[in-house]
């Protein structure tokens, strides 16, 4: 993790298909930079409401604070999902 002009930096790297980062949540908005792999992103709405889809790097994504959300690694040798936020 490392901080730079403003932002906070966190790179998830994902070592092997089938690994993850499991379903959390944090009390800000953030983007996910999903930079190598392909990935099954979960996302539940502090409703309850739970949406799945598939991912394919390079893509962002938004998310909003309180919802929980997560990533497993589906196809390539290594994923990395960086995620960025106000410092």
């Amino acid at each position: 993790m490392w901080s730079e002009a403003g932002i906070q930096f966190r790179s998830n790297l994902l070592l092997e298909p089938g690994a993850s980062i499991q379903l959390h949540a944090h009390s800000y908005d953030h983007v996910a930079m999903l930079l190598r792999g392909v990935f099954d992103a979960v996302e539940v709405t502090p409703d309850g409401e739970r949406k799945q889809s598939r991912l394919t790097a390079p893509q962002r994504i938004t998310i909003p604070a309180g919802h929980q959300h997560g990533f497993t690694l589906l196809e390539g040798d290594l994923g990395e999902v960086l995620c960025m936020w106000g410092a």
